[in-house]
């Protein structure tokens, strides 16, 4: 812009009569010009001034970039920055999107088969403004980090193409295209029809164990999951089993010999099978049906069956396709429930039938500023609307200004609805090991903080030098 103004003021110049009749401008005959023919002339080389001062100051507006300055914001799981920043380094990574003239925002959801949906969000800045596009690729269940990795990196360099090409670094640009020889096999596998008809099923077996002299812990969980997952109806289906063991062992020691002289050992015992089952139909762009259905028993809870069936509607007030960036809705439930107790109950029942309601207001945005989510729930008994629950919990991130962010989550629950409480008072060795679930009316929870970063804000070095190139889960000083 420093061309064009120089234009301007120089024919604001040349229309100042002072300026112009102090100047000895002649003919060719070396007369002096009339004032008519000055304004003439006065007039044309501010024309002339002000279309090459344009010219000027165009070619430096429009002149290429000559480096791409990127700002990644991963709100998927475990994004790979250091293998980003090693497989393409041909961009700047900048720490601040103020900073950035291509901002990039990763979501990512569960699919179907088990697997993920990334969506990458690119979004231009300054000289790229409005140059947006939105590129998606899916991670299987079955494929390792290594090679997800290596899918997120070559949807990342496919989606810089379009912002390369317009910087000095483009006529340095190679495109080409690996020949794929199964190309024509997999074509041929992907039009076979679905042996499982898009079931999937996982299974599996996990164990904690821990200890020392004086205490040990075993946990035990098996678990069987099934799903199938189409644009009209979703099927989920989950089972869970786990047992947990824990001994405490109390001594007494001589202090001259350091021998025990009293030793005493309490044991502990949770068990707990349950089963989920949900069934969802899709009716429109906003609204959706389904049934909830749930079996548990639990030694800590006092459950020795409980059995629920539960219909369900749901409102999304944005299109479900827009759920990876916003979503709010309402999800409401009704149905019968019956319970089987271990012991009889504070209500002096020994099993029961209830009819139980449940509302809820869920809302999630992923934004270039942050991401937020949040959810309010009630539920209660229909035999007494004073037995009742509900809630809030949130969580989010804002970038407050340039390099200044603020994170926070936390939430409460009041609590009225404990229909399955034991009769009676817990003993304190049940209270100390949690033996058995407590009488409780309230619970809360809140944590936030507040980052400031400053400096330099290109990070494109990778440096994995002490500790930093793996491992790293145990630390011994």
């Amino acid at each position: 812009m420093d061309f064009l103004r120089a234009g301007i003021l120089f024919c604001h110049c040349l229309n100042n009569r002072r300026t112009i009749f102090s100047l000895p401008i002649l003919s060719a005959d070396k007369q002096a010009l009339k004032p008519a023919n000055m304004r003439k002339i006065s007039s044309a080389c501010c024309v002339i001034c002000f279309f090459l001062a344009s010219i000027f100051s165009f070619a430096q507006n429009h002149s290429p970039v000559n480096r791409l300055k990127v700002f990644i914001d991963c709100k998927a799981w475990n994004c790979p920055f250091d293998y980003i920043r090693s497989e393409i380094n041909f961009v700047d990574y900048v720490n601040d999107r103020y900073a950035a003239n291509v901002f990039i925002l990763f979501t990512s959801s569960t699919t179907g088969g088990g697997g993920q949906e990334y969506k990458i969000y690119f979004e231009g800045l300054e000289d790229f403004k409005s140059l947006n596009d939105t590129l998606t690729y899916v991670r299987t269940a079955v494929e390792t980090d290594d090679e997800d990795r290596k899918k997120m990196v070559q949807v990342l360099k496919l989606g810089l193409v379009r912002y390369l090409a317009k910087t000095s670094m483009s006529s340095r640009m190679v495109i080409s295209m690996s020949t794929d020889s199964n190309a024509k096999e997999s074509r041929q596998t992907s039009a076979k029809k679905d042996k499982w008809n898009a079931w999937v099923f996982n299974t599996g077996l996990n164990g904690n164990f821990s200890g020392n002299d004086n205490y040990s812990s075993s946990y035990i969980r098996t678990q069987v999951n099934a799903s199938r997952v189409t644009e009209k109806l979703k099927l989920k289906f989950t089972t869970n089993l786990s047992n947990e063991k824990n001994k405490y062992v109390y001594n007494e020691y001589n202090d001259t010999t350091g021998e025990i002289t009293y030793s005493d050992t309490t044991r502990s015992t949770n068990k707990r099978s349950s089963f989920s089952g949900t069934v969802a139909v899709s009716i429109n762009s906003h609204w959706s049906a389904g049934l909830f259905s749930n079996y548990l028993t639990s030694t800590f809870s006092n459950i020795k069956r409980s059995m629920s069936l539960k219909p369900a509607l749901e409102y999304s007030i944005y299109p479900y396709k827009a759920f990876n960036t916003k979503y709010m809705g309402f999800l409401y439930k009704i149905g019968p429930l019956h319970n089987d107790y271990e012991d009889t109950s504070w209500r002096n029942k020994n099993k029961e039938w209830l009819l139980q309601q449940n509302l809820s207001f869920d809302m999630n945005f992923t934004q270039k500023w942050g991401s937020v989510s949040a959810s309010l729930y009630w539920a209660n008994y229909f035999f007494d609307w004073k037995w009742n629950n509900y809630g809030f919990f949130g969580q989010g991130q804002f970038r407050i200004v340039k390099g200044l962010n603020f994170n926070f989550f936390g939430g409460f629950s009041i609590i009225h609805d404990q229909v399955e409480l034991p009769k009676g008072n817990a003993t304190q060795t049940q209270v100390l090991i949690r033996q058995r679930i407590l009488r409780n009316t309230s619970d809360y929870f809140v944590g936030m903080g507040l980052s400031f970063r400053f400096g330099s804000i290109f990070n494109n070095v990778v440096n994995p030098r002490l500790g930093e190139a793996g491992g790293g889960f145990f630390f011994f000083d």
